[in-house]
């Protein structure tokens, strides 16, 4: 009797058409079994090549903490603004709007009074068109002088 209702009861859906199929779409869902990628805004995915292959400068091969700004002038022949930088062995350099410099291939796109605007790309998987902004300020002499000591006294 007990094998009778068995098989009634594994019959019973096939018989009355209650089965429905259906098929689990696994195209675009993550793998369970592995970790979530995290996308994070400060770590660029991918490096953004825009224009043609142009010939690296000499300051792109130099960390931005390295470098120090120094002075703003103005180029009266060209009415542009010109930033002056100094690197850690104290080599001067004169940049403009579109050199580039750092090593995230970093462009200047804004020299204003006391400040450096740079941009370097920082693309994520949230925003493929990412750009992170980095802004040298200008140092000032008091920044920059020696701390004065009394003599025979080391701090």
């Amino acid at each position: 009797m007990n094998r009778l209702i068995i098989w009634l009861l594994l019959l019973l859906p096939n018989l009355a058409g209650a089965e429905e199929s259906y098929l689990f779409q696994t195209e675009g869902l993550r793998d369970p079994f592995r970790a979530p990628q995290l996308a994070l805004s400060d770590e660029p995915l991918l490096p953004r090549r825009s224009g043609p292959q142009r010939s690296k400068e000499f300051l792109e091969s130099m960390h931005l903490d390295s470098l120090k700004l120094v002075a703003i002038v103005l180029d009266r022949a060209s009415g542009q603004s010109v930033a002056m930088l100094e690197d850690a062995e104290g080599t001067g350099h004169a940049l403009r709007v579109g050199n580039y410099l750092g090593l995230h291939e970093g462009r200047i796109t804004r020299i204003s009074d006391g400040e450096l605007r740079i941009e370097e790309p920082a693309a994520t998987r949230s925003n493929p068109q990412g750009v992170r902004v980095i802004t040298l300020s200008l140092h000032t002499a008091e920044e920059s002088a020696p701390t004065p000591t009394k003599k025979g006294h080391t701090p």
